[in-house]
Parts: structure tokens; C-alpha cells; sequence
């Protein structure tokens, strides 16, 4: 799919906003709340390959989930 950098967070942000609105989980009589982090990365603002590209996205999710979790992270251009 292409799309700008705006287009790619936008759509991230929705996604997490739903599973974090709409996926719970019940275990041991208690409902807990599902959230999760993302990376988001494009070619060519981020790197010139595919698995660059992967692997900024990867990079970008990890410090997401190490600054708090529960949102999305731009990759650092390379």
C-alpha cells in the first residue's frame, strides 16, 4: 500500500486505538484491557531497502515499548 508518513501513523494510531477500545481479555474472573506499540517506517524516508525499512520499523516499535507501550513510534531516518 502507499501512502505518506502522515497516512502510515494515522492508520497506526487508529489500529492501536481500536484493540485498546475494543480487545479485552478475561482470565481468573478479571477483564484486562489489551493494548500494543508500533513502529512505523517508509521507504525511502527511512531507509532505501526492504529490510532496512523492517528493520528501522522494528527499532522504532522497541522504543515504543520501552518509553511507556501503548503507541506509535516514527523510525529514526538512517
Amino acid at each position: 500500500m502507499r501512502t505518506t508518513l502522515e497516512g502510515a501513523i494515522a492508520k497506526a494510531e487508529n489500529i492501536c486505538r481500536k484493540v485498546r477500545d475494543e480487545m479485552k481479555v478475561k482470565h481468573g474472573g478479571v477483564t484486562h484491557k489489551v493494548t500494543i506499540s508500533m513502529g512505523v517506517a517508509l521507504c525511502p524516508n527511512h531507509a532505501a531497502e526492504v529490510e532496512d525499512v523492517i528493520l528501522a520499523a522494528d527499532a522504532a516499535l522497541y522504543n515504543a515499548k520501552e518509553n511507556g507501550r501503548d503507541q506509535v513510534i516514527v523510525a529514526q531516518k538512517g
